[in-house]
């Protein structure tokens, strides 16, 4: 009797069909019964790899030793790994203090709250040192912010920027500051573990409103002019008609310099424009060649008799003269010269008065003041006779 063979696919055979002999059996049944075990086993590691290969993708990052931040939920991806596939983004949540607002991963909490002077200090960061600093100033606390937030460079500022707004991008670390349209500064830093989070935190953040060049040419006026004022040393203000007018502010002022910005209206005052503004470069102020625009630290006086025509005088300590600064064009282009002077000058005023120039001059010290005047336009200058004093021109 033929001993009886099992059926290639494990079913007995039909009747009337013959049975398959054992040559006769597909590759992968030659070893038997053995055959179905190993298929078993096969599927057995597949599903076993699969298994491990899911706990490494949700357990990963737990033996990956690059450092994390504790605001990433997710994990660090591992090395090759693409970031969208095997990294999670962080979870952010937004806060809000003084008016601004922003985006901070999760893991960050709030470190300090800090006021002084009127200035609110908000400070959060995380356990790896990363931080974000914001900061409200009102103008009480230091009115020279309201001045042009000038280029480092000296240069122009780029098409399209207010000068009431700066920033600075360097790699990780980000900083930027505007002021409001009330006088208030805003600023923002932000240091954070990669470059993309600090952009990412950046562009979350919202403020109000930048302000225009009129805004805060009204807040300076209205400070100079308050009860107790006099708030910025060196100011002048002149309109050459009743439309056209220019203010003139200097800066903080430090080791003999200080950088001076010129304001301009055609419309009598209701809108203000950027004209100038000290540029440091080539034309310092300890060259002999004196700048064409003012840049030493010292009392100002700046007066207009028409629409284009002004002057601008300045007395300093760091130089034995006067400087005499004057345009024709509105402000736009100055030439600069020196009035020489016998002692050092403590205060200068210009005036224009029936077509000449008149410089009244203070000194320090016990020595009397004096006068000059000019039919040239400011070339020359002749002393006003006084009993106490005769002296010749000086050009």
């Amino acid at each position: 009797m033929t001993p009886s063979v099992r059926w290639r696919y494990g079913r007995p055979p039909p009747r009337g069909k013959r049975r398959v002999q054992r040559h006769e059996r597909a590759p992968h049944d030659v070893l038997g019964h053995g055959g179905i075990r190993v298929r078993r086993l096969s599927l057995t590691l597949s599903a076993m790899l699969v298994v491990g290969a899911a706990f490494l993708a949700a357990h990963g990052s737990a033996y990956h030793t690059r450092p994390r931040d504790p605001a990433f939920e997710g994990r660090y991806p591992m090395p090759g790994r693409n970031l969208s596939v095997g990294a999670r983004r962080p979870a952010y949540h937004r806060i809000r203090v003084a008016d601004m607002s922003l985006a901070v991963p999760s893991g960050w909490r709030e470190a300090k709250t800090s006021s002084s002077n009127g200035t609110t200090t908000w400070t959060a960061q995380s356990s790896l040192g990363s931080f974000v600093e914001l900061t409200a100033s009102p103008p009480v606390s230091n009115p020279f912010q309201l001045l042009p937030m000038l280029p480092a460079d000296g240069g122009a500022f780029p098409p399209g920027q207010s000068p009431y707004e700066t920033a600075s991008v360097r790699g990780n670390t980000i900083s930027q500051a505007i002021l409001g349209r009330t006088g208030v500064l805003y600023s923002f830093s932000v240091q954070a573990v990669t470059p993309r989070m600090a952009q990412r935190i950046w562009r979350s953040w919202t403020h109000p409103s930048v302000s225009s060049v009129a805004a805060a040419v009204k807040l300076i006026e209205t400070l100079q002019r308050a009860p107790g004022g006099g708030v910025f040393p060196d100011y002048a203000r002149s309109f050459g008609t009743a439309r056209d007018g220019w203010i003139m502010v200097g800066a903080m002022p430090g080791a003999g310099q200080e950088a001076y910005v010129l304001f301009e209206t055609r419309d009598g005052g209701r809108n203000w424009s950027l004209e100038r503004y000290t540029v440091w470069g080539p034309c310092a102020p300890a060259k002999i060649s004196p700048c064409t625009f003012p840049g030493l630290a010292g009392s100002l006086s700046m007066t207009f008799w028409n629409s284009h025509d002004g002057a601008v005088v300045q007395a300093t300590t760091v130089l034995d003269a006067l400087s005499f600064y004057r345009t024709q064009n509105g402000g736009r282009t100055w030439t600069a010269s020196r009035i020489p002077v016998p002692h050092p000058a403590n205060t200068a005023a210009v005036h224009y008065r029936n077509g000449r120039l008149l410089l009244t001059i203070r000194y320090f010290g016990p020595y009397p003041s004096m006068q000059e005047v000019s039919t040239d336009g400011g070339i020359t200058w002749v002393p006003v006779p006084s009993p106490s004093s005769s002296m010749p021109a000086t050009s």
